[in-house]
């Protein structure tokens, strides 16, 4: 199994509209792509208001935190799952991807309900809710630090 960077011209012709991030990569055996993991290199920002609104000094350092963190928006995960989904090489290359690729301190985050019916984020079973509530509830993250 290889894993090699998707490009925006992967991206292109997959139809994908968005700028994807250098960070994007694919699993390939050989000539086969068996999965994609696909960023936006879009931060999560928590706006000044909604920390404004909070009270919980404890929560604002949190979210604080996680403005200053540098942040990817995970937008797709496909994966050949007739073959591979219930083996742990899904699993493998988000470890792979995280571990190798990613810059150390990068918080990554995503709104599965928008786009994960096949339910990779939870096969993953790394991204949690944030430790204080969000305006945007359908927010999960994955980081080493928080």
């Amino acid at each position: 199994m290889d894993y090699i960077q998707y490009t925006q011209q992967d991206a292109d012709k997959d139809g994908i509209s968005f700028a994807v991030s250098q960070y994007s990569q694919k699993l390939c055996n050989g000539d086969e792509i068996i999965g994609k993991i696909i960023f936006e290199d879009k931060p999560l920002i928590i706006s000044k208001d909604y920390l404004d609104s909070i009270d919980n000094k404890n929560a604002v350092e949190y979210f604080e935190d996680i403005n200053r963190t540098k942040s990817l928006y995970l937008r797709k995960i496909e994966f050949n799952e007739c073959q591979f989904m219930y083996t742990n090489l899904l699993k493998k290359f988000f470890d792979h991807l995280v571990k190798t690729d990613l810059p150390e301190r990068t918080l990554i985050w995503c709104e599965p309900i928008v786009w994960d019916r096949r339910g990779y984020i939870k096969h993953l079973n790394v991204f949690k809710k944030p430790e204080f509530p969000l305006k945007n509830q359908n927010i999960l993250i994955f980081s080493r630090m928080f």
